[in-house]
């Protein structure tokens, strides 16, 4: 199933802006806060400010760009004064928010772009977020700089979104390092309650009006060739993490750059500018949808869409023959779902959606399992498992030995489907019983009766789960000879999305094939 935890850029580009970083002489964003040397112009100890400092000066938010800034005058209540590489003190949250499984009622908010829930963050080189060390939010990491007379300062507050409790942080006109003022940036993050949802639920909101600079003197220069540009997105600071793509890569971030530009793209969004994550059991999801694919077994091809609609292939290539079984899964947690083949009790698996060799090949099973896969313990990657007659074997590593989960669940007779129905970051057994077209899902992979059931589709119809909609929940959808109906929630009703791909007889799956929104 598709998972973003550990999201990396597809941009080829990335890997060699992080080589160049590692080469610097330049602090590590986690070595900042240590003892000198200290860059010049830079502070050895950076300026913590008391939190709700009101804003002498409140004005309304510019308008420019998109408009995708939110002005709700709440979110310029108090300011972070001018200053380098500055925060607060801890801010309280109008509501506290689970996020990654602990649940916090205040955070810093830093110059650098980001806030911080765990404690300040003065680092100005932008490392991936997943090496920062600190539970972290980042509309745009930069080494922002606010005391130019041209800048202005980082404002905070509360204010309400859609009538439900928000706070918002603009860094709406702020420059760069060193007291520069020529270039002036404008974004801003907005969290919106929605315990209406569940306890500690809330929306994350990226908005970018102009970006027009991506990194500081310190880091490279505004150019970004030193290898430190801006990056955008959430991590627990350690394991976890999601990176907007064009993190890290030069000139992906600005407005000149009409295919990744921040003012220039959405995610999850009819708003352009604005990057849209729904954060749900403390686990954000990246916004990115599972699309179709199809394995052909007359010609032993695979078919993969991007969308969900009716179109033709986006990628294709040979992998297989007739009598494989084919899986898909994020197999090392790149966020990027890819093909597995299931023969005579082995599983061949690739990381790449390309013809070739299997990365990981092992025996699991025995020849008449049905074989199925998904992140079992939350860690990010997904393992396999087999279904023999209604017992469930589940392995947490893509290796052979025996399985690590076991237990009975369903019918033989019933077709087994797996996937995240709750948004906690692990997935589950279900199954779709074709004698009353009914569904039944359960929350953890133990014996017991199903936690909720549901009727859904026919005798003849092919089930497939997905994040349809990228609210990071798996979803169910049938496959009715080449129609694909997909719900965008677990409950009896119509298709929310409707569309044709493939043939009658092709064998029907879906993942995130590509990683983007």
């Amino acid at each position: 199933m598709q998972k973003n935890y550990r999201r990396r850029s597809a941009y080829a580009l990335l890997a060699l802006a992080t080589l160049v970083s590692m080469c610097l002489p330049l602090r590590s964003a986690l070595a900042q806060d240590a003892a000198p040397p200290v860059h010049p112009g830079k502070s050895a100890k950076p300026p913590i400010f008391a939190a709700g400092i009101r804003n002498p000066n409140p004005q309304a938010t510019p308008k420019i760009g998109p408009n995708a800034v939110r002005t709700n005058a709440g979110f310029t209540t108090n300011v972070i004064p001018a200053s380098d590489d500055g925060s607060t003190a801890a801010v309280t949250l109008p509501v506290p928010v689970n996020f990654y499984g602990t649940t916090y009622s205040s955070l810093f908010v830093n110059t650098n772009g980001n806030v911080t829930f765990d404690q300040v963050f003065s680092a100005f080189s932008p490392s991936p977020l997943q090496t920062t060390g600190r539970v972290i939010i980042a509309p745009f990491f930069g080494d922002a700089d606010t005391r130019n007379a041209a800048s202005t300062v980082v404002t905070y507050g509360a204010d309400t979104v859609n009538g439900r409790a928000a706070f918002g942080v603009n860094w709406t006109g702020v420059g760069y390092f060193d007291t520069k003022g020529d270039k002036l940036n404008n974004f801003q993050l907005v969290i919106i309650d929605r315990s209406d949802t569940g306890t500690g639920n809330f929306d994350i909101e990226f908005n970018y009006d102009r970006i027009v600079w991506e990194t500081g003197d310190a880091s490279g220069g505004t150019s970004g060739l030193g290898g430190f540009s801006a990056r955008a997105g959430f991590s627990n600071g350690t394991t976890r993490g999601f990176e907007v793509v064009g993190s890290a890569l030069p000139g992906a971030f600005l407005d000149a750059n009409t295919t990744t530009g921040l003012t220039r793209t959405s995610r999850n969004s009819t708003q352009v500018g604005r990057q849209f994550f729904a954060v749900r059991n403390g686990n954000p999801g990246s916004g990115n949808a599972a699309t179709p694919g199809q394995f052909r077994r007359s010609n032993g091809f695979v078919y993969l869409r991007n969308t969900n609609d009716t179109g033709i292939a986006n990628t294709e290539f040979f992998y297989g023959q007739a009598s494989d079984v084919p899986i898909a899964g994020d197999w090392n947690g790149d966020g990027i779902d890819t093909i597995g083949i299931y023969r005579n009790g082995t599983f061949f698996l690739r990381n790449s959606n390309s013809s070739g060799f299997a990365d990981l090949q092992f025996p699991f099973g025995a020849t008449g399992d049905i074989p199925i896969a998904g992140d079992w313990d939350g860690d990010g990657i997904d393992t396999v498992g087999i279904v023999r007659g209604n017992t469930i074997f589940l392995r947490n590593t893509n290796t052979a030995g025996n399985a690590d989960v076991q237990f009975n669940y369903g019918t033989s007779t019933d077709t087994f489907i797996t996937g995240d129905w709750n948004g906690d970051g692990v997935d589950t057994i279900g199954c779709f019983r074709p004698t009353n077209g009914f569904v039944y899902i359960r929350n953890t992979n133990t014996t017991g009766i199903a936690d909720f059931e549901f009727f859904y589709g026919t005798t003849g119809d092919k089930p497939v789960v997905g994040d349809w909609n990228g609210d990071n929940v798996d979803t169910i959808g049938i496959v009715r000879g080449n129609r694909w109906l997909l719900r965008n929630s677990n409950t009896s009703g119509f298709a929310e999305i409707d569309y044709n791909y493939g043939t009658d007889t092709d064998v029907p799956i879906a993942g995130d094939w590509n990683g983007l929104p």
